[in-house]
């Protein structure tokens, strides 16, 4: 299975309201890459929180961020995170992800600025 399938099979499981078969398949695919492993993970907070299991998405997202991922306001926008939002650990969450979301982009913009001098 390619993560192309694993997505083909998340949305379409997602569409269908069988937030299940869309973990099952998430778990399933082990994942390359940094990439790779973030789409995931935001999918499984998002289906996680679909799914009423707030303190484990709130796990999910917690330890994505320990890994050195976060997600943008755009991301955190997204209605399937609709359940989380009244829960305590929320705002600390999204908080720590978006100050991370500033600190890569200050970074980024760092090095092109550096580069730009060469």
């Amino acid at each position: 299975m390619t993560f192309r399938d694993v997505r083909s099979t998340v949305f379409e499981t997602h569409a269908r309201g069988d937030y299940q078969a869309s973990l099952d398949a998430i778990d399933a695919y082990r994942g390359e890459g940094d990439d790779e492993q973030t789409d995931l993970s935001f999918w499984r907070v998002c289906l996680l929180s679909r799914m009423g299991r707030i303190d484990e998405a709130c796990a999910e997202f917690s330890r994505r961020m320990d890994q050195g991922s976060w997600w943008g306001e755009g991301m955190l926008r997204d209605p399937d995170l609709e359940n989380m939002r009244t829960h305590p650990k929320w705002n600390g969450l999204v908080n720590a992800s978006l100050e991370f979301a500033q600190r890569e982009a200050s970074v980024a913009r760092s090095l092109d600025r550096q580069a730009a001098r060469r």
